[in-house]
């Protein structure tokens, strides 16, 4: 997942993951969430193993999540992933849930998923890097600075809207 760009990832929805009613049971929005950020990190060349045998991982500080409409069984969706601040511990992505027959460009997109047309889920995590040794937060190892495209000026000035300390 690179600072600023979206990205996205497709799943359909499994009988494992509904409830009797055929929805999306709560929990597991947060699963195809941390599936989506995870296949982002990878692709953008961050292994969640290498930071860990680094001493490294990021960790959630704080999820908002917004339903709009259920998603249902053998639904397919598509998880659109976008890093939206960053300090020097933390991070904030934002993502959506639309249907894939929701066609559009990314760049079609609103600055703000949240008021996207089709939205089925909207959710905004706050990540922050930890020390696995110290347990507690630490800045991000510059492999991942790096690996995120991150422009060394965005870790020094004061975003709105995040307040990962």
């Amino acid at each position: 997942m690179r600072f600023g760009k979206s990205f996205i990832y497709e799943l359909e929805v499994q009988f494992e993951d509904v409830d009797s009613g055929g929805a999306v049971h709560n929990p597991n929005y947060l699963k195809y969430f941390e599936r989506a950020r995870n296949f982002h990190f990878k692709e953008s060349g961050i292994s969640t193993k290498e930071l860990m045998n680094q001493g490294f991982c990021l960790a959630i500080a704080e999820t908002y999540i917004k339903y709009s409409k259920p998603i249902i069984l053998e639904q397919k969706i598509k998880i659109i992933s976008k890093i939206t601040g960053i300090k020097k511990i933390g991070l904030r992505i934002e993502q959506a849930i639309f249907d894939q027959s929701n066609n559009f460009a990314l760049s079609e997109l609103p600055v703000k998923f949240e008021s996207s047309p089709g939205l089925l889920t909207f959710c905004r995590t706050k990540l922050v890097c930890a020390d696995l040794k110290k347990i507690r937060p630490s800045a991000f190892p510059q492999n991942l600075l790096t690996a995120l495209m991150i422009p060394e000026e965005k870790l020094s000035e004061e975003l709105s809207n995040i307040d990962i300390i």
